[in-house]
């Protein structure tokens, strides 16, 4: 027998689709992901974005530290683990953001070595005074 869907159920079976979609985004379907937390692989940090597919379940992330100063520039650590069996060289980016989430100061790209299983700490810290938040985007160099 079928039952015909009033409009709330069709609306509320959109906005499921929708979510479904957005979560498939995040977690790797797209191009760009968040990396994994070494504290809880299960949970991700918002803070290190991984730009390619074939470092995503290679690398672990987490930010160890995280200071504003009275002028408002900011300084942090970052710390990358290689969950590989190999050793890894990736490229590191640190992006600084002010309130509105916009790009105000953006570092060069960095090549970094991590051994299999290995800690490396990456240091960030902003010349800008504006500075509200930070990203690090890892990618495989050229």
């Amino acid at each position: 027998m079928r039952t015909k869907m009033t409009m709330q159920q069709q609306r509320a079976g959109a906005l499921m689709a929708l979510v479904v979609l957005v979560c498939a985004g995040l977690s790797g379907c797209g191009g760009e992901s968040y990396a994994r937390r070494i504290d809880d692989i299960a949970a991700h940090t918002s803070r290190v974005i991984i730009t390619e597919r074939s470092l995503r379940s290679s690398i672990a992330a987490a930010v160890t530290n995280m200071e504003r100063a009275e002028n408002g520039t900011m300084t942090g650590t970052v710390d990358l683990r290689n969950d590989a069996g190999q050793p890894l060289k990736i490229e590191y980016q640190v992006r600084f953001r002010d309130r509105a989430e916009e790009c105000v100061e953006e570092g060069d790209w960095t090549i970094l070595a991590l051994a299999p299983q290995g800690i490396q700490t990456v240091a960030v810290a902003s010349q800008k005074t504006n500075v509200q938040d930070f990203i690090v985007m890892l990618r495989m160099p050229d």
